[in-house]
């Protein structure tokens, strides 16, 4: 900034120096344009590097929860597939159950008209047991003693004893 020191004011004194001026001057030159745009641009770099540190540590938290979240959509996916397979087998085991149901009701009702018949014909044998004693008296008197009578005398016989039996 002094006026005295340009190269062609100092190149009248003396050539060499006139060199060294010419130096100086680019040197003051480079740097006050080094600190006038390069500077504030190392102070933005370090400001922009700080935040990339700052967001890069930012990502891996997120991925980091990423990850978490990942492991935990794996659990509840693989708790569905077992919900759902369980589901199929249970609703498998329903229909299952159903048809053998249905079956069973068959079978009662069947078995249900047999104990019917069953009791008719328990019936019927009780009453044939009760007469079997008096039919087996009748039988052995008739063979015994009535073998001989004419038809007649047999069949008076005959439904005397089972009036008095």
């Amino acid at each position: 900034s002094n006026p005295q020191f340009h190269p062609e004011a100092v190149g009248k004194i003396s050539v060499a120096c006139k060199s060294i001026c010419q130096w100086i001057r680019a040197m003051v030159e480079y740097y006050l344009t080094k600190t006038q745009s390069v500077d504030p641009k190392q102070i933005e770099l370090e400001l922009a590097n700080q935040q990339l540190k700052h967001s890069l540590a930012g990502l891996q938290e997120q991925q980091t929860a990423l990850k978490e979240i990942e492991g935990k959509l794996a659990a509840v996916q693989k708790q569905h597939q077992y919900a759902k397979h369980k589901k199929q087998k249970l609703s498998h085991d329903v229909r299952s159950k159903e048809v053998r149901f249905e079956r069973a009701l068959r079978l009662v009702g069947s078995l249900s008209r047999e104990r019917d018949r069953w009791d008719k014909e328990r019936i019927v044998l009780s009453a044939q047991l009760d007469a079997l004693i008096a039919d087996s008296f009748i039988a052995a008197g008739t063979v015994a003693y009535l073998g001989c009578q004419p038809d007649v005398v047999r069949k008076e016989v005959i439904n005397a004893w089972v009036d008095i039996l």
